[in-house]
């Protein structure tokens, strides 16, 4: 059964997704695992500049 969301549901949905994966990036952060947050259209902007600030920790 197909059903429509409302906007009033929408949001609130958004937030917990975003929420999720805020926790999800700090569980995996604690163990050492790099980790990009962020919309796919800045992913190369972002994934090269974790990359520098990897590069400039010495961690590479």
């Amino acid at each position: 059964m197909l059903r429509i969301c409302s906007p009033f549901t929408i949001k609130p949905l958004q937030r917990n997704f975003l929420s999720d994966k805020k926790l999800m990036q700090k569980e995996l952060e604690k163990y050492g695992i790099q980790t990009i947050l962020t919309k796919p259209e800045e992913l190369t902007i972002k994934t090269i500049n974790k990359y520098l600030e990897i590069k400039a920790r010495g961690i590479l």
